[in-house]
């Protein structure tokens, strides 16, 4: 088991989505998002919010920037090097809510939420 640690994750409130993230049996790698062809798309510790991340405190082997700096959060946007990682983000949003809409899954509009994840 790993370690708790926020982080600034990029997306949509979903509530226990798990449905999700497996089909009707349980098996993960036949849920919708598993299936989603854009890379990176994770959720929260508690599956509360699904969507791409920004940064995460200590880091992350998938390329995810250190939450290490003091960064006020309206200033994220413009503030390097978050914002660079907050547009790589979105660029990703974007990719996969184009992806869901094929699939008759219309994603809400996204937004930056500071959260909780689980890191090794």
């Amino acid at each position: 088991m790993g370690q708790s640690v926020n982080g600034l994750l990029y997306g949509v409130r979903v509530d226990g989505a798990w449905n999700l993230l497996s089909d009707d049996s349980g098996n993960e790698a036949r849920g919708l998002l598993s299936m989603c062809p854009v890379k990176g798309l994770e959720c929260d510790e508690n599956c509360n919010v699904v969507g791409f991340w920004v940064a995460v405190r200590n880091g992350d082997e998938n390329g995810v920037i250190d939450l290490e700096e003091p960064v006020a959060l309206d200033a994220i946007a413009t503030t390097q090097p978050y914002a660079k990682a907050l547009a790589k983000a979105a660029k990703q949003w974007a990719k996969f809510s184009k992806w869901a809409a094929s699939r008759s899954l219309v994603m809400p509009a996204p937004t930056l939420w500071l959260t909780v994840t689980e890191v090794a």
